[in-house]
């Protein structure tokens, strides 16, 4: 089955107060650093947009997917893909992690299991050894038999893709809570991971 590459870009970024995924990291944009990484795993990849962001046209360079299943978050994102090409799995990555290193994105596609809904990461903190896992579902593989629970939760009027999942046959991919998987959501943690001496991979 095909496995197609989408970054998540079309929340309103309300808590950055500005748009995420034009900020720059190390001479880059997010999205730019996120769309590399799709680029070197997937032939074809995408950038999920919402209406406001297509006819801006500060994304016209990019291939984009409108989401046509607004105000849900991600997950409509993720249906408006599933619209475009219903019969493929979906790699997708959150505009927002820049820390994040292509050899991680590796290993989920070498760990993929087609026959469950999903392979994704289950990142446990090595400090604690006991604590739960906490599944990213916005670094993770969608395979197609996921439409159908994700529209079953539109309809429940359940957005959080972490419920959904967790509900599912999914197969999971064990990892240490590291700076990867560090999502920038405020001003303020955009500032503090600029001042990393780190790198994109």
């Amino acid at each position: 089955m095909n496995l197609y590459g989408l970054v998540l870009v079309g929340g309103r970024s309300r808590r950055m107060q500005t748009e995420k995924s034009l900020l720059l990291f190390r001479g880059q944009t997010l999205l730019d650093i996120a769309l590399e990484k799709l680029e070197a795993l997937c032939k074809t990849h995408y950038v999920s947009l919402s209406e406001p962001q297509a006819a801006s046209g500060r994304y016209d360079a990019y291939p984009g997917i409108i989401d046509c299943w607004p105000d849900i978050g991600p997950m409509g994102g993720l249906l408006s893909a599933f619209d475009l090409h219903p019969n493929s799995a979906w790699l997708a990555l959150a505009c927002d992690m820049p820390l994040l290193k292509i050899d991680l994105l590796q290993r989920l596609i070498d760990s993929r299991n087609p026959k469950a809904m999903g392979t994704f990461f289950a990142t446990g903190r090595e400090d604690s050894p006991n604590s739960t896992p906490q599944l990213q579902p916005l670094c993770g593989i969608y395979e197609a038999g996921a439409r159908t629970a994700l529209q079953a939760a539109v309809k429940q009027q359940n957005y959080s893709l972490t419920s959904v999942l967790e509900d599912q046959c999914i197969q999971t991919v064990a990892a240490a809570q590291s700076p990867d998987f560090t999502n920038l959501n405020t001003p303020a943690q955009y500032h503090q991971i600029s001042q990393l001496n780190l790198q994109p991979q």
